[in-house]
């Protein structure tokens, strides 16, 4: 279980689909809202992708780029972040995907959440 202290803010807002969580990567720390979106079944090497929006991490480290061929053809790039904490759950050192013109600060992966949320 997360301290509550490293996790101050309600881990669910009142939004049924909005979530606060918490994302550290390269020595930074990040407190953003996620959206559970059920049309995000997006996978990296087999693992489901959590996506944030581009305007979130100011620097980061491509690993892999993903090209979406949906009707905006939007291109994903591959970052692997330290750790998520999302209702109360740590993920560790898993892959995000960073994508531009998305309306939440991140897209939570149906798949993902499943055990989380």
């Amino acid at each position: 279980a997360v301290n509550s202290s490293v996790f101050p803010l309600p881990a669910h807002l009142p939004n049924d689909y909005l979530y606060v969580m918490k994302l550290d990567y390269q020595q930074h720390s990040y407190t953003i809202k996620g959206f559970l979106d059920s049309g995000n079944e997006v996978y990296y090497e087999g693992f489901p992708l959590i996506l944030i929006n581009q305007k979130i991490i100011d620097e980061y480290e491509v690993i892999d780029v993903l090209e979406l061929n949906d009707l905006r053809e939007d291109i994903i790039e591959i970052i692997k972040v330290d750790q998520v904490i999302i209702n109360n759950q740590r993920l560790q050192d898993i892959y995000v995907g960073v994508i531009a013109g998305i309306q939440y600060d991140c897209l939570l992966n149906k798949s993902l959440m499943g055990g989380i949320l």
